[in-house]
């Protein structure tokens, strides 16, 4: 999403103003909803978040799985408010936090959640499955391949494929980078489908890399928003287009 003439302006007065980044963060998360005809958009502050799990499970297992949980501390020390939109039958809601890892030198890892629900996800509440599932965390899903996701989980692989055929598969597979795929994960549990990213350095508004003074750096919220949108903008293509197939089945069952 490129900022219009306006919205700069609008960005440039905050700044100059002060507000906090997170409120900035939030302004442009807003437009982008937006910019892609979403509605009722709001947000709401919240200590508990899905993304806590999946972060600080991922954190734990593939940073420093050999370091034991007593001497490894992982904080939420930026905490934007949970941006929540609907679109025809979907339900969205945005996470966005940056954990710190406390070992030796502190590091910290900024990751965004994108959640789902429909009422046609619900009626499939016992299907699960995972892509792109490098963010790694122990799954009672068996793993399988095929030749449009290099690894995917599922505990139904019959429904997946029902889901997943030809047509969609290469549509959601050609969304995203391969480098991407390695930061992705595509997961649909009992609650609905959920992505969550592991931002890279460039994709978010401010990444520290220690808290020592002299090597804090940081990125400009608006010289990284249109990086950033971009790939949030696929994420919500992608829960779209299997939000569709889902409702495609819905309505074949009903007319039968």
């Amino acid at each position: 999403m490129i900022l219009s003439k306006n919205q700069n302006e609008i960005v440039r007065k905050l700044i100059e103003e002060k507000v906090e980044k997170h409120e900035i963060r939030e302004q442009l998360i807003t437009w982008l909803f937006d910019s892609l005809e979403y509605k009722e958009i709001h947000s709401e502050f919240r200590m508990k978040h899905f993304l806590d799990f999946f972060a600080i499970t991922n954190l734990r297992n593939n940073k420093y799985s050999f370091v034991p949980r007593g001497f490894l501390n992982i904080l939420k020390i930026e905490i934007d408010n949970v941006v929540f939109a609907t679109k025809n039958n979907l339900k969205i809601y945005f996470e966005e936090i940056i954990y710190l890892l406390a070992y030796f030198i502190p590091q910290f890892f900024p990751y965004c959640l994108i959640g789902a629900v429909s009422k046609n996800m619900k009626l499939n509440s016992e299907f699960n499955f995972k892509l792109f599932a490098n963010l790694n965390f122990v799954s009672n899903m068996n793993n399988y391949t095929n030749d449009y996701f290099q690894n995917f989980l599922t505990n139904d692989l019959n429904t997946f494929e029902s889901i997943f055929d030809k047509k969609l598969s290469t549509e959601i597979s050609s969304l995203f980078f391969d480098n991407e795929k390695e930061r992705i994960m595509l997961i649909k549990d009992e609650s609905g489908l959920k992505i969550i990213v592991k931002y890279s350095r460039f994709e978010h508004d401010v990444l520290t890399r220690t808290i020592l003074p002299d090597r804090i750096e940081k990125y400009d919220v608006v010289e990284t928003w249109e990086t950033k949108s971009n790939l949030i903008e696929r994420c919500l293509k992608a829960i779209e287009l299997i939000s569709q197939k889902f409702d495609n089945i819905a309505n074949k069952i009903t007319n039968n």
